[in-house]
């Protein structure tokens, strides 16, 4: 979303400025749903990273049991399962950022809520 500041000012020109975010279709933005779209984005970026670091333990899991039934040196499979592992972790790591992102979103809203 690559956009403009535009300054609007009320109609007498008073002190009062709405600062409005045009991107290049046209769309425009205030300062706070610029920054809900912005957060929206990167949360869904992230849960769809976590989703495919979790997809990718999967298969080296699968991988690993493959590599055990059908291979008689055992250390591929754990190759496999060392790399799952650590994978697992990124997600797990990851996961908890996004969750306490979240939680401390949710606090600041319901503290601007009571404000207002």
């Amino acid at each position: 979303m690559v956009g403009r500041l535009k300054k609007e000012f009320n109609s007498n020109r008073a002190a009062c400025i709405l600062h409005r975010f045009r991107c290049h279709t046209g769309h425009a933005y205030s300062i706070d749903s610029l920054l809900a779209e912005i957060t929206e984005k990167i949360d869904e970026s992230l849960w769809s990273s976590i989703r495919s670091i979790e997809e990718g333990v999967m298969l080296l899991r699968y991988m690993a049991q493959h590599m055990r039934e059908h291979d008689a040196a055992d250390d591929n499979a754990e190759q496999f399962l060392k790399k799952a592992l650590e994978a697992q972790q990124r997600a797990d790591l990851v996961r908890q950022a996004v969750m306490d992102h979240e939680k401390s979103s949710e606090a600041k809203f319901e503290q601007n809520t009571q404000e207002r």
